[in-house]
């Protein structure tokens, strides 16, 4: 897939290397692949693999924290 640029896909779970070395996390939304490292979460989109951003906090709890009443218009 690399020489034809196509996004691929990733399953959600835990990946450890060496002994030492950190685990990486990742996870699934119906718009992001996150891969988390030491606590840090990196946002990709799913649709084309672009680096969209950093994060400290899970999106499930994100998502699920939110109300309506927190929203401003």
């Amino acid at each position: 897939m690399q020489w034809s640029r196509m996004p691929g896909f990733v399953q959600p779970g835990k990946y450890r290397g060496f002994a030492n070395s950190p685990a990486i996390e990742v996870k699934t939304s119906s718009r992001y692949t996150i891969l988390i490292l030491d606590g840090v979460e990196y946002f990709f989109l799913r649709e084309s693999g672009r680096f969209d951003g950093i994060g400290g906090m899970s999106l499930d709890s994100r998502l699920s924290d939110c109300r309506v009443d927190d929203t401003q218009l």
